[in-house]
């Protein structure tokens, strides 16, 4: 049975979401809704003086706007800003060649939205981490479904239906567990657990992109992700019985 996860595109994203992708056998990228403020164009990083961010910059980022349509600003030189402050606070971590590779490759290459530029992030990472991985990545643009938030999703899943879906803690909260298992799907929550490793600053943030876990542990990275999978239809009817 194939297990399945759906996200937003996000610029080098963390751990817990590439833990996501080693889960699974299908991912798609929800990328036809709607652009909102997160880290779809945005990654946190660990540096000696504490947490640093690093943005790139949009041309009228809107919520009115979906993510596939909205376009990187080239009128600052941020890639070269990016490329220099990761330099300047990982260099001295001991894989940082194979971390600034993964960033430097990317940003060799000018991508017009920040749909293209966040995908291929997270698909650089993945072929990093899993060399071998038979992970297929798609659009939900392929799949021309109008529906919102649990039913865009039960929408999407469903063709890959029988199947199992990931999905993030949050979505115990919204996603209608009778419906999916009608579909013949059974969806899991993910529990995010990483075995931590030395960061600088003395202390250990599990939140940050996984370029900084890379950075500090190169090819081991992989070995460090241990999320686990509660199946939701099990939640479910041992709450019915009672």
């Amino acid at each position: 049975m194939k297990t399945v996860s759906i996200s937003q595109p996000m610029y080098f994203p963390w751990p817990g979401f590439m833990n996501m992708l080693t889960l699974s056998n299908e991912f798609v990228f929800l990328e036809n809704v709607n652009w909102s403020r997160g880290f779809i164009n945005r990654i946190q990083m660990h540096t000696s003086n504490g947490p640093k961010w690093m943005t790139v910059p949009l041309v009228k980022a809107s919520q009115n706007v979906k993510i596939q349509d909205t376009y990187i600003d080239y009128t600052t030189d941020w890639r070269d800003k990016h490329l220099s402050f990761f330099e300047l606070h990982y260099q001295s971590s001991d894989f940082y060649s194979d971390a600034m590779n993964l960033l430097e490759g990317l940003l060799m290459k000018k991508y017009e939205t920040i749909s293209e530029l966040s995908m291929f992030s997270t698909i650089n990472l993945y072929e990093y981490l899993m060399p071998s991985g038979g992970l297929i990545f798609r659009s939900d643009a392929n799949f021309g479904s109008t529906k919102k938030k649990s039913e865009l999703i039960l929408d999407i899943v469903s063709y890959f239906s029988p199947c199992v879906y990931i999905s993030g803690h949050g979505g115990r909260n919204y996603l209608d567990v009778k419906s999916f298992m009608n579909k013949q799907i059974r969806p899991a929550l993910m529990h995010y657990s990483i075995s931590e490793y030395s960061q600088f600053d003395g202390y250990f943030d599990p939140y940050v992109s996984t370029l900084d876990l890379i950075a500090h542990c190169g090819k081991s990275s992989i070995e460090r992700l241990n999320s686990t999978l509660d199946f939701m239809d099990n939640i479910y009817l041992s709450t019915a019985k009672e």
